[in-house]
């Protein structure tokens, strides 16, 4: 679950930065957006999509859950952190802590 703590750090990052940066830039110009998320977005979806099936495969994850809930269940507090509530704190460690949190409830259950 490292990988899927460190991809998740830098999905987090990644989108605060662009997202902080230019709010409304992506749906004012839509090709640069499809562009950034083809280019940005998309592999780091990859990545932490691919660490949930991993986690999955080894019993960390519960298999009987959607890859991609789970996932957005990793990135959406990054995301409101950053468009919702723009003023909020990214501290150093948050993207760990949103994924020691969220792998809690998806264990297996013994």
């Amino acid at each position: 679950m490292v990988a899927l703590r460190r991809a998740a750090g830098e999905v987090g990052r990644s989108v605060a930065v662009h997202t902080r940066a230019r709010p409304a830039q992506p749906q004012l110009h839509p090709n640069p957006w499809d562009t950034y998320h083809h280019t940005v977005i998309e592999p780091r979806r990859r990545l932490g999509l691919d660490a949930v099936r991993r986690g999955m495969e080894r019993g960390e994850i519960r298999d009987d859950l959607d890859v991609e809930l789970v996932g957005d269940l990793f990135t959406g507090p990054l995301l409101i952190r950053t468009v919702i509530r723009p003023g909020a704190t990214l501290e150093p460690g948050l993207a760990e802590r949103i994924v020691d949190t969220v792998l809690e409830g998806l264990r297996p259950r013994t």
